[in-house]
């Protein structure tokens, strides 16, 4: 649409991909061009022979032709331009997501947080002293120490019970502690910041 747009017109019928990238002022990439015809070619539309310049052009150049521009819809409308090798991927990803999933449902069943905890007696609770919550605080914000073991710093909430994990410690608490922790927090980071 771009090219028609400007008028783009060929004297001897051949378009280079920089003739294109320069008429969609660089909106056009020569590697989506690339991409997008080895798609075509893949499907049939195109067919590609090598060409090689005896001066100016360093490599090949390949020379795309269209085999019947009346299939273009056809084709394009049925496959989109999607290669084999995408749709594999995608499939792969699909089952490794759907995998992951499965095993951190068993994980979470496992360690039963899945189903909401009772709550502890006040004696067992965790309490959040201000000693504590800036060593947490420290913690969940602390670099990695080795380019291996990145950062976790992980809340998770279930019923009523909050689990802050960091990578030296396992805090949990209640969730109105946590809420106390949260906004003890930000006035903290409010009152730095100003």
């Amino acid at each position: 649409n771009l090219i028609s747009l400007r008028g783009f017109s060929s004297k001897d019928g051949l378009v280079s991909t920089t003739e294109i990238v320069e008429a969609t002022d660089g909106q056009l990439t020569r590697a989506a061009l690339q991409q997008r015809l080895r798609a075509a070619v893949n499907i049939g539309l195109f067919t590609q022979t090598p060409v090689r310049f005896e001066e100016g052009l360093a490599g090949k150049t390949m020379l795309h032709k269209f085999v019947n521009p009346n299939q273009l819809i056809s084709v394009l409308g049925a496959t989109s331009l999607v290669t084999d090798k995408v749709r594999q991927n995608e499939k792969q990803k699909r089952s490794k997501a759907l995998a992951q999933t499965q095993v951190n449902k068993r994980l979470l069943n496992e360690h039963g947080l899945n189903t909401p905890p009772m709550m502890k007696d006040e004696a067992d609770q965790f309490v959040v002293s201000p000693t504590n919550w800036a060593g947490i605080i420290d913690q969940a914000l602390a670099p990695p120490r080795t380019r291996k073991s990145y950062q976790k710093s992980m809340v998770s909430i279930s019923g009523t019970k909050a689990v802050i994990e960091t990578r030296s410690s396992k805090n949990i608490m209640t969730v109105d502690d946590l809420m106390t922790l949260f906004a003890l927090f930000t006035l903290t980071v409010q009152y730095h910041d100003h």
